[in-house]
Parts: structure tokens; sequence; C-alpha cells
């Protein structure tokens, strides 16, 4: 009787096909953390960009010698910014739609920030913003200086 040694084995075992899944799913449970921690980043990223845009608006109306204002979207969780082309007429530069977990928080007596030719707010005040993991923002202008500060809340 003849054994024949060279079989040609065709697919896997199963310890193969279990180490396999095994790695796959260690790989795996390594990259949901930083697809998280990427959306973090996104969200400071998005509060940089907004106090930036507002130090933007105001800084155009010093140099321009214009009116701009950002007008604060509470609907959209969005803002844009847009200066008086005359009494009557003003043009759009920027929009902007928070799209990070970034929530605008509706304040009724502030729908927009105002700038006037010498940088100083036509309207003052604070708004507010939390992010997706409830962390607490406070965006304010200053009267007079125009001065914009965040500041994170605990």
């Amino acid at each position: 009787m003849r054994i024949n040694i060279n079989m040609q084995h065709k697919g896997y075992t199963i310890i193969e096909l279990l180490i396999a899944l095994a790695l796959f799913s260690i790989f795996l449970s390594i990259a949901v953390p930083k697809v998280s921690m990427f959306n973090r980043i996104k969200e400071q990223q998005e509060l940089r960009e907004f106090k930036k845009d507002i130090l933007y608006a105001r800084n155009k109306a010093i140099v321009e010698g214009k009116r701009y204002t950002v007008y604060l979207n509470y609907e959209n969780n969005s803002y844009d910014i847009s200066y008086n082309i005359s009494q009557n007429k003003s043009e759009r530069l920027k929009e902007y739609k928070f799209q990070y977990g970034l929530k605008l928080i509706r304040n009724p007596d502030l729908t927009k920030f105002s700038f006037t030719r010498f940088g100083t707010p036509g309207n003052a005040g604070s708004i507010y913003l939390v992010d997706s993991k409830n962390n607490l923002y406070k965006l304010s202008v200053a009267p007079t200086t125009g001065k914009v500060s965040l500041i994170k809340h605990k």
C-alpha cells in the first residue's frame, strides 16, 4: 500500500482563519479611537477658525473703512461674513457651517457682530458653543475695543 505524501491542500485551516480574524480585530480596535480623536481635533480647529474669522472681520473693517458683519445663523448652525458696499447693499465674503460637532447655543439678543470702520463693535456680547463632549465655550466681543476672547467653561 502506498500513501501519497505530496497531497496538495487547497484552502486555509480554521486556526489560520481565526488568527487572521484576531489580527484584523486588533488593528480595527486601534483605528477606531483615532477617528474620534480626529473629530475632536476638527472641533478645536473650527473654534479657532470662528474666532479668527471674527477678528478678520474686525481688522478688514479698520483697513478698508467699511462696516463688516458676522451674522450668526442658529437654525443652520452656521455663520457668514458680509461687508457693506452701500447703505442698502452688502456682499457676502464667507459662509461657514459647523460640521464636526460644534453647536451654536441660541442667544436671541445677539444675532450678529458688526464692526465699524474704526473696529469698534456696533453690538458686543457673548455667544456660547457646545462641542460633541458637552464642553461649553464662550466667545465674547468686548464693547469699545472689539477684543475677541474664547474661553472654555468647566
